[in-house]
């Protein structure tokens, strides 16, 4: 499904316009991205899942392009549970 699919969707299923749906969808996800920015959780409904906060580890890698091994700082990162 792509983007303009889930907004119609969630018009018809709720009774608002697409346009309506598009933003409260952005403001859902910009609401999580801060959550998770925070270090918080953020619980879906319906027992779908959850989105924490992971850590990523320091590794080396190596760039495809010309082949040399490079360090990749630690990180953190979204993961869906």
């Amino acid at each position: 499904m792509k983007q303009n699919g889930i907004f119609e969707a969630m018009a018809e299923a709720s009774g608002i316009t697409t346009t309506q749906a598009e933003v409260a969808f952005r403001a859902a996800l910009d609401r999580m991205t801060l959550v998770l920015t925070q270090n918080g959780e953020v619980v879906l409904p319906k027992n779908f899942g959850k989105l924490v906060v992971g850590m990523r580890a320091a590794r080396k890698g190596r760039n495809p392009k010309t082949g040399e091994i490079i360090d990749i700082k630690a990180s953190r990162i979204a993961r869906f549970k």
